[in-house]
């Protein structure tokens, strides 16, 4: 029986940082050559593309917009390419921005020649050249609240003047109120945005989710806002180690939910999945906002929770092809069965062998060190388990096989 541990890093090229809005934190992604990797895009983050070997932030990119995101060619042939996914989804305070400070002073931003800032419009559909420039804040607009004036009701308006000095200000609000005279238009305030007030994982309270956590499934409430109209839904999104955002939910909030001011969301193995790399440990980050029965998005409310690691060990059973019933199960040097997840972070009494006679099992933490004990084991008695190679006929295990491996700092592959 033969096993190893999977481990493996990829040669370092360039390092990209996302800063949060606020400058206190960070994410890290390295590209490495001729690669192409995406990263998703939190609103008002600021992404630095460095040279990894000297730290030195990379002077001049080729972008150009796919949808709403970025797609930059970190060099010439355009083969190291890096996606900025949702990268033009916000404006405003929260637009994403694309830049740099050398040796931590002020930020320089990337621009066209002609001086442009990056923007949607600018970029051309072959990509558009841009060069890191210093940064210069553009005005503040502030703008005024939207605000709709109702129609005049019958009869006000413009009515006939008699009276010459009224002029060209006639609206038939001559001083005494004359017939044919109105009040002002009241105005049409648009109601205010919905809030969401919080949002607790109930298993993750100490902000880990643990591997059993996340089998069993996790309940994350929502504190809602206070009169929020019928028809109004829940946008929850989910942002993996890797930056790879992914919208879970977009669902009705019901009338007992709004009069509750709490809604109940369940979150399984599966929401917790990266699209590039499968279901991975680290520090995930929750987007949710509520939206209004017009369309409206109220601001985002984050929440940033780990995931608890794990070790990975996978095997083979070469006595010949597998047809079902030959479970493994792990065992530490104390001969105590160690807990054991499938390959979906599901808690099991042991993993399946599959037909092709390999297996992989997962041991929640990266904590454990030293001697491991393999056991397979013919779960279906006297039933056939798989097919013998030499005589080609079907043949029940009818036994109990071991291998024993070593799980140390290096991880190092065994056989």
């Amino acid at each position: 029986m033969d096993f190893f541990f999977s481990r493996g890093a990829a040669p370092q090229a360039y390092r990209v940082i996302a800063w949060s809005a606020d400058g206190k934190g960070s994410r890290q992604l390295t590209v490495a050559a001729g690669r192409a990797v995406r990263i998703g895009s939190l609103p008002g983050e600021t992404f630095e593309i460095l040279d990894a070997s000297s730290g030195r932030p990379v002077r001049s990119v080729r972008a150009r917009r796919v949808g709403q995101s970025l797609l930059i060619s970190l060099d010439s042939q355009e083969q190291t390419q890096l996606t900025i996914e949702s990268f033009f989804e916000e404006e405003g305070e929260w637009a994403n921005r694309l830049g740099s400070r050398p040796g931590g002073e002020t930020w320089q931003h990337y621009a066209t020649g002609a001086g442009e800032s990056l923007t949607a419009d600018i970029l051309a559909e072959q990509g558009t050249v841009l060069d890191l420039v210093p940064y210069r804040a553009p005005e503040v607009k502030v703008s005024e609240p939207v605000v709709h004036h109702s129609a005049a009701p019958s009869g006000a308006g413009l009515g006939t003047m008699g009276a010459a000095g009224a002029g060209l200000l006639g609206l038939g609000l001559v001083a005494g109120g004359g017939g044919g005279g109105s009040s002002a238009p009241s105005p049409v305030v648009e109601p205010p945005l919905p809030v969401l007030q919080d949002a607790v994982l109930t298993e993750a309270v100490d902000g880990v989710l643990t591997r059993g956590e996340l089998a069993d499934g996790s309940e994350l409430l929502l504190r809602l806002d206070s009169g929020l109209p019928a028809g109004s839904r829940a946008m929850l999104t989910l942002v993996s180690p890797l930056g790879a955002a992914r919208t879970i939910r977009d669902q009705a909030i019901s009338d007992a939910d709004r009069a509750d001011l709490w809604m109940a969301v369940r979150l399984d193995a599966a929401d917790l999945t990266d699209a590039n790399a499968g279901q991975i440990a680290g520090t995930w980050t929750l987007r949710a906002r509520l939206i209004d029965p017009q369309g409206r998005l109220g601001p985002i409310l984050e929440r940033a929770f780990e995931v608890e690691p794990f070790t990975e060990i996978a095997g083979s059973l070469t006595a010949g092809p597998v047809s079902g019933g030959i479970g493994i199960r792990l065992f530490d040097a104390q001969g105590q069965a160690l807990a054991l997840y499938d390959e979906r972070d599901v808690r099991v009494d042991y993993v399946l062998v599959k037909s092709d006679g390999t297996w992989v099992a997962r041991l929640a933490g990266n904590d454990y060190r030293g001697p491991i004990v393999i056991r397979a084991t013919d779960l279906n008695g006297p039933v056939a388990n798989y097919q013998d190679e030499v005589t080609a006929s079907a043949q029940s295990l009818d036994t109990t096989l071991h291998a024993v491996a070593v799980i140390d700092e290096a991880a190092a592959m065994a056989g």
